[in-house]
């Protein structure tokens, strides 16, 4: 309070307007208590930090589903290859079958 008194009359101005921003500046420590008033501006670092470790983490599981989603993408395609690779084994066995039946 003292000091934003004393800087505006520093830079000239009207001692009214010095004692308006004293007593407004001092309102929030003489409402909401000292406890308060400490508490916004001890935890609201503490909350910025949260949010970025939280950021980093969303970015981590999104990395990681990305090379989930390539792997999986890799088993779908070989998935499609043995498919197609035992169809034709079967064709194949099925033809000789019935080779050898005639």
């Amino acid at each position: 309070m003292a000091a934003s008194r004393t800087f505006l009359a520093a830079l000239g101005a009207h001692p009214a307007l010095t004692l308006f921003v004293g007593t407004v500046t001092a309102l929030p420590l003489s409402i909401w208590g000292i406890n308060v008033h400490h508490a916004i501006f001890t935890t609201l670092p503490t909350r910025l930090d949260v949010i970025h470790e939280r950021t980093n983490i969303m970015e981590r599981l999104n990395e990681v589903k990305d090379q989930i989603d390539g792997r999986l993408n890799c088993i779908e395609g070989e998935l499609k290859t043995l498919t197609v690779g035992t169809n034709k084994l079967l064709q194949v066995l099925k033809e000789g079958k019935e080779k050898e039946e005639n």
